[in-house]
């Protein structure tokens, strides 16, 4: 869900903190809910690490693929292909709670020390994200935040189960141009009718 801050559109100037972006801001974040990552790597993803529980021998793959690869190849051919194989799994019934506690545990402290380590001094939009209410899966949002950042655009990330009410208030403190809110699971109908669209009003 991507909503304006503020009434009025954003100034086209301040979606171009590089060459490559495109002048408005709007019709970029939409256009990345077609980012993608490589899928078919998630084939011949080895999800001996998810059955065996083994952090040893993911880190070492992990530095292993990381001493050949850019960062941004690994996370989109190595750990996000087993995010997915981990959803399968789980929806397949031949996963486990811990399997899922074990990986997502692992993968959030990896893009949460990308983050925390990302270069500073971009200079384009400011945008907030968060998790819905419920939510308590933050790789995703970490991920398009990574993405985002990428892109230029400067991040406010409020995590996990973000109380929906009190979102506009940090959105216009921070001074956000935007507002991106994630969520794993369809929300509770009264979200989408009746409490989000305070956050636009």
């Amino acid at each position: 869900v991507l909503t304006g801050a503020e009434d009025d559109p954003a100034d086209p100037g301040l979606a171009q903190p590089g060459a490559d972006l495109p002048a408005n801001t709007v019709e970029e974040l939409e256009g990345l809910e077609d980012l993608s990552f490589d899928d078919s790597a998630s084939d011949t993803a080895d999800e001996g690490f998810l059955v065996s529980e083994d952090e040893d021998a993911l880190e070492e793959s992990y530095n292993a693929a990381l001493s050949v690869y850019s960062v941004d190849d690994v996370t989109r051919n190595l750990l996000t292909p087993l995010l997915v194989a981990l959803g399968e799994r789980w929806q397949s019934g031949t996963g486990s709670v811990a399997e899922e506690h074990f990986f997502g545990f692992y993968l959030r402290n990896k893009l949460g020390a990308r983050f925390h380590h990302r270069a500073r001094g971009h200079t384009g939009p400011r945008l907030l994200a968060a998790c819905l209410p419920g939510e308590q899966h933050e790789n995703g949002l970490l991920l398009l935040a990574l993405a985002l950042h990428e892109r230029g655009y400067r991040l406010v990330l409020l995590g996990a189960n973000m109380p929906i009410e009190e979102i506009p208030a940090a959105a216009r403190q921070a001074g956000c141009d935007a507002i991106i809110l994630s969520g794993s699971l369809e929300p509770d109908p009264a979200l989408l009718a009746l409490r989000l669209p305070r956050v636009v009003a």
